[in-house]
Formats: C-alpha cells, structure tokens, sequence
C-alpha cells in the first residue's frame, strides 16, 4: 500500500517557477522577474524593463467597457506619443490568457493604434497572468456575464529599479500625472527678466523665467514660441501660470521649447545694473 501511495503521489502538486518570486513580494520591493509572453509569441522576463521607467496595465480583447479596457488603451497610448523624450516602456498585461492568445493581441493593439517600438502587450501562465501578477498591484478580476470579466481598473508606474512608484484609475490618470513623476518640473522660481524697451537683437520685447540665479544663472524665454534662448542643446517645455512650470523635454500639452538663456558668473548682475533688464521676484 505504501509503495502505491508514492507511486501515485501524495504531496502537493510543484508550484510553478514563478511562484516562490510572487509569494515573496512585499510592497515597496521591485517587481519578479516572472516569464511572459508577446504579442509575437515571443517569451521574454519581466525584468528585461528594468533601467527604464515602465507604466503597466492590464486589459483583456474582449472587454466592452468603454471606461475600462478601451480607456486604458487610449490612455497608454496618448502617453506613449506624450513621453518619446523619455525613456519609458509600457506594458499591458491581458486578464483572459484563455482567449487572448498573441495573435489577438497584436490585432488588439493595432486596433488601438498601438506602436510596438516600446509598448507590449503580453500573456503568460494562466495563473501567473490573470491572478497572481495583478494582485501585486491590488488588481482583482472576477468572471461576469457572456464570457466578460468584472475587474479593477488601473495603471501604474514602475521606476527604473522595478519598484511601483504611483498608481491611477483610468479617470485619473494624465499623461501630464505620469510625466511629471518621472521628470519633476524644474524649478524656475528665481524670478522673472523683462527686457528694457531699447534692448534690440533676438532679446527684443524678451521676458525670461529665471531658472538658476547665482553660480550657475540661466532661463527660458518664455514670450517666444519655440526659442527659449542662444545657447542650443536643450528642450523644455514651458507652462504658463505663476511662478511658470517647465518640465524638461518636449511634452504634447505645453508650449515647447529649444534652447536656453544663459550668464557668465556676475554677468546678469551688469546688465541689470546697466539697465538692459528689470528684475521680478516670484512671489
């Protein structure tokens, strides 16, 4: 009887490889390295986004909702089109393993206008796709009606160590929200320039937000579309308000900007004394 017992097996069935990974997380630390699965069949790790930022979502092909899958696509791709100054990888992770096999998904993108330069959307282990992964970020899905599923909708951004940094429901999500976690907005808060009425020369009628005052002393000129100052090799983008918001790089919902103003150590200092500028303190 024994022997029959071993042969047939009476010990728990070997988890898969990826479990004791996902049985270990702890909120905070960076996310497995678990296997899955392309859009072209091709099997890749998790970890293979790590040194870049990543946002990371998780639909499925058949979802009707327009609040739910639809959006999140949408979503995703605005900021894949927002964000080519940065270095970001997004991903969307199906929640019906079942039906969406590689070939849906790829269509599935393509119908949302996907560009699979560095946006993937992936399948794996049953288990591993539908469950396990998405509990790491609190999502549940539960089967509905007619082969639909009921589940938590959200997005959320990883760092480039694999830890998730921010987290937003569809509604909520902007791709200003993500842009901003990943590239904080300069400060340029050390007050504003106005160029004297008979400075003439490309600072004509200028007025500059000083982002730097001191050692280092440099702006952007910001009554200009598109030129923020002579010395080439930087873009920002500037936000009108006051004190102005810049983030670095180009972004799709502000006025962008090349170049950048700037002064030799005291050299700002003479010119103020020389009358070429006046000086406003941001409140």
């Amino acid at each position: 009887m024994l022997l029959l017992l071993l042969a047939l097996g009476c010990g728990s069935p070997t988890p898969p490889d990826w479990r004791p990974a996902i049985d270990a997380w702890r909120a905070g630390d960076p996310l497995p390295d678990v296997p899955l699965v392309d859009q072209e069949g091709r099997h890749f790790d998790l970890g293979r986004t790590r040194g870049a930022w990543l946002v990371l979502g998780f639909v499925y092909t058949r979802c009707p909702k327009s609040e739910a899958c639809p959006m999140t696509m949408t979503k995703l791709v605005a900021l894949d089109a927002a964000s080519q100054a940065v270095e970001l990888n997004l991903l969307a992770v199906t929640l019906d393993p079942a039906w969406d096999t590689p070939e849906r998904l790829k269509a599935f993108g393509e119908r949302h206008g996907v560009d699979f330069t560095r946006f993937t959307l992936a399948t794996g282990e049953a288990e591993l796709v539908s469950q396990a992964l998405p509990s790491l970020f609190n999502v549940v899905a539960l089967p509905g009606e007619a082969e639909t599923l009921d589940h938590t909708v959200r997005i959320a951004l990883v760092d480039p160590e694999g830890r998730t940094v921010g987290k937003w429901s569809d509604e909520a999500i902007t791709s200003e929200a993500v842009l901003a976690r990943i590239a904080p907005p300069v400060d340029c808060t050390a007050g504003r320039l106005h160029a004297a009425p008979d400075v003439s020369g490309p600072f004509a009628g200028a007025e500059i937000a000083l982002c730097a005052h001191g050692e280092e002393t440099w702006g952007l000129v910001t009554n200009r579309p598109g030129w923020g100052g002579p010395v080439a090799g930087e873009t920002y983008t500037v936000y009108s308000g006051t004190p102005v918001r810049v983030r670095r790089g180009a972004q799709e919902d502000g006025q962008v900007v090349h170049g950048v103003s700037r002064w030799a150590p005291g050299q700002l200092e003479r010119e103020i004394a020389d009358g070429a500028w006046s000086r406003e303190l941001s409140p």
